[in-house]
């Protein structure tokens, strides 16, 4: 569960407890310069209440927490949007109305078909047609599809990769960094 959404739900914290999460809460763009030390001063309580929150919050320790926390922050600042990545579409909404939806948001999208009269193809601006004649029973009809398809989604993936290559190239690194030390973390 995400640190902030736990530090929010505080039922069964103690009062000190309450204090040191309703600063944390409070002064967000505070808390990553902050030591442990002085995030107990600020709330006038003592680093063992400090720790025994950050414990109580599933964390071995501060230092987890703050990492937690940041890659939270993070994550706030980076996939903010109107359209959530974990959920982006409902089970009952149809192709056409993602695509309206993606176009009322102003997202960019393009549709891979081999129809391209269907009411998709249409909404979209830009559409990558494919051979629809193969037979659906034909063994090997399937497989180069997929080999195909695989190879169009890999080169539009690699040219809007490369569209902001160094940003994209240092996001990568700084993703397997955290990862590194948050593994590093978790094996202490």
């Amino acid at each position: 569960m995400k640190i902030l959404l736990q530090l929010s739900d505080t039922e069964n914290f103690t009062t000190n407890e309450k204090s040191i999460a309703r600063y944390i809460l409070l002064h967000r763009e505070r808390m990553l310069n902050l030591s442990m030390r002085e995030l107990a001063q600020e709330t006038y309580t003592s680093h063992s209440t400090v720790n025994r929150l950050t414990r109580k919050l599933g964390l071995s320790g501060f230092r987890a927490f703050m990492l937690g926390l940041a890659a939270e922050f993070q994550q706030e600042n980076g996939t903010a949007g109107p359209i959530d990545p974990n959920y982006p579409f409902g089970l009952d909404e149809s192709p056409a109305q993602i695509a309206r939806h993606l176009i009322a948001n102003h997202i960019p999208f393009l549709t891979i078909t081999s129809a391209a009269s269907s009411p998709l193809a249409q909404l979209s601006p830009i559409v990558i047609r494919v051979p629809g004649d193969e037979k659906k029973h034909a063994k090997i009809g399937p497989f180069a599809s997929q080999i195909a398809f695989e190879y169009v989604l890999n080169v539009l993936y690699s040219c809007i990769y490369k569209l902001a290559y160094a940003k994209n190239r240092d996001s990568a690194i700084e993703r397997l960094q955290q990862a590194y030390i948050r593994e590093a973390i978790s094996d202490e």
